[in-house]
């Protein structure tokens, strides 16, 4: 791995960190989601199934930076399983069944603006 890309992702860490913060000083809470576990149970579960994909993901993608004039079959055909597997698990936890929360919770005038963060925030994580 290049130097520059460790120091990428230190600066994309902290920056993260920094931002975790702001949301909870602004909504007053000690966590994020804290109103919504719903969505937090449903990331912590997607999680087990879509980060081993995350990981394998980037052994793939390593493999077909290798020699991309002349990609493995069997890596390309992998590389597009996890792809595919990735985007069915964020489809099934996130923004349906957000989209779906928001709605029923505006229309009883009780919507978080915190919720929008935090979604983000887990959503981009991986």
């Amino acid at each position: 791995m290049k130097k520059s890309f460790g120091t990428l992702g230190e600066n994309l860490r902290n920056q993260l960190n920094a931002d975790i913060k702001t949301v909870l000083s602004l909504s007053h809470k000690d966590e994020l989601m804290a109103d919504l576990p719903w969505i937090a149970d449903s990331i912590a579960l997607r999680n087990v199934y879509t980060d081993p994909l995350n990981l394998l993901q980037v052994e793939l993608l390593r493999r077909f930076r290798e020699s991309p004039e002349n990609p493995s079959p069997d890596v390309e055909q992998a590389l597009m399983i996890t792809i595919t597997g990735i985007a069915a698990g964020m489809r099934n936890t996130g923004l349906v069944t957000a989209t779906k929360k928001i709605s029923a919770v505006k229309n009883n005038d009780k919507f978080d603006r915190t919720f929008c963060f935090a979604f983000l925030r887990y959503h981009t994580r991986n």
